[in-house]
């Protein structure tokens, strides 16, 4: 088990070292150690401190510092070929403790040494690490107003940074063209709970530019595009004069823009959300066609209401009564428009984030971290596997900005047992009683 988590232990000891300045010994089990200064976390490697200053057996020692999580681990990363490329000088090797103690060499170059893990560390880490967030949560409930706000403006920064930084992915691709990097934030959160998701992205890549978007003249243009490049026309017998408009529509398309068309057999036509994956493209090429200029009346909106009513658009009229191509169904036309869960996922996951890198690269003061912070606020807290999990240990959500941060906290530092990392868990290290 220490080889599991024993990393992670080590870098909470390593970041606190003032108290726990007796848990270092020297590769002879001399308390020769002192860590004057443990630097700052690699962006590339998180086992990795840049900056560190240590003093071993009276002699200093500067440079970066790369946690081991064990002996083993430590001899193997000398072994390896990266060892030779590393610009490591210093190293720390968890250990459980000092009865078995393994004979380990000094590196050619810096120096190491151990960071014993005390035993009610490692207890109160393991305990806390494998509560599924229930300790946690019960811990967090009975905090103060403040230290739950501090805790949750922590989380959520880092929650919406990686949001930011997916779509800025993008925005390199692209060149900077921002219009299409809005573009791939729609397509990329439009269906982010499904299994769908993976295939708007591959629709998007295949119309390959928002010009084509813009050359559409009609809301029936617009569908062809969609449903044509999504593959979903390519079967389709003409059941009725629509499909067979749709059909010639994509046709014409497919020969201007050269677009290729993706493997309809790939996508979940049930679409896992109550209505069909043709009613959702739908939808999506309604947005996509009464917003010719959504980019600019997007970064122009004042209010978050401004922005919701951007994607408050109704689709064809064949589209209210029908689950896919030729299949009526009634109960459809209750999407003619989406829903107000749909708008806020495509608002929390794809738009705010978006604003946000927009405004930041721009330095756009009116539209500053707290403005869209205040944004996530206003908006209904989501309903998923994730929230569910904290609010039956008592944590209470009313917006958005809640059910992100916990959201943040169960997939990027509970499901790895980052318990080092996060606000919640360094606090209850901190403490024997989490209660």
């Amino acid at each position: 088990m220490i080889n599991q988590i024993g990393a992670y232990i080590c870098q909470y000891i390593w970041k606190h070292n003032r108290e726990y300045a007796k848990c270092f010994y020297t590769l002879d089990l001399t308390p020769n150690v002192e860590i004057v200064s443990c630097g700052h976390t690699s962006e590339s490697d998180e086992n990795m401190y840049m900056h560190s200053d240590v003093t071993v057996d009276g002699k200093t020692y500067c440079g970066n510092t790369i946690m081991h999580s064990s002996p083993e681990q430590y001899d193997k990363w000398c072994r390896s070929v990266h060892s030779k490329e590393a610009n490591v000088s210093i190293h720390v090797i968890a250990l459980e403790n000092l009865d078995t103690t393994p004979i380990v060499c000094s590196p050619k170059v810096g120096t190491a040494f151990f960071a014993i893990i005390p035993e009610p560390l490692f207890a109160r880490y393991f305990t806390i690490s494998n509560s599924s967030g229930t300790l946690c949560g019960e811990y967090f409930s009975k905090q103060s107003d403040l230290i739950k706000t501090i805790i949750t403006d922590n989380i959520f920064v880092k929650r919406l940074e990686h949001k930011c930084k997916h779509i800025e992915k993008e925005l390199f691709r692209t060149q900077y063209n921002w219009v299409d990097t809005l573009m791939f934030a729609i397509f990329d959160s439009y269906q982010i709970a499904t299994r769908n998701r993976k295939m708007y992205g591959s629709l998007l890549k295949e119309i390959k530019s928002y010009l084509i978007i813009q050359s559409i003249g009609t809301i029936q243009a617009m569908e062809a595009l969609l449903l044509g490049t999504a593959g979903l026309l390519k079967r389709v017998e003409f059941s009725d004069d629509y499909t067979y408009l749709l059909r010639n529509e994509f046709d014409n398309l497919r020969k201007a823009h050269k677009l290729k068309t993706l493997n309809e057999n790939y996508w979940d036509l049930g679409n896992g959300s109550g209505i069909s994956t043709h009613v959702a493209i739908a939808q999506l090429a309604a947005i996509l066609f009464y917003n010719k200029t959504l980019f600019y009346d997007i970064i122009e909106s004042h209010s978050l209401a401004n922005i919701r009513k951007l994607f408050e658009v109704e689709i064809s009229d064949y589209w209210k009564t029908h689950y896919e191509f030729g299949v009526l169904d009634k109960k459809t036309s209750k999407y003619h428009k989406l829903s107000t869960a749909k708008i806020n996922g495509l608002l929390i996951n794809g738009i705010l984030p978006f604003i946000n890198l927009y405004a930041k690269i721009n330095n756009m003061v009116n539209l500053d971290s707290q403005t869209i912070i205040d944004y996530y606020m206003d908006i209904e807290n989501e309903t998923n596997k994730f929230t569910r999990q904290w609010e039956q240990s008592g944590v209470e959500m009313t917006n958005a900005y809640e059910s992100q941060t916990f959201v943040e906290l169960s997939k990027n530092f509970c499901s790895d047992r980052r318990c080092y990392q996060c606000p919640i868990g360094v606090r209850m290290l901190k403490t024997t009683s989490y209660k």
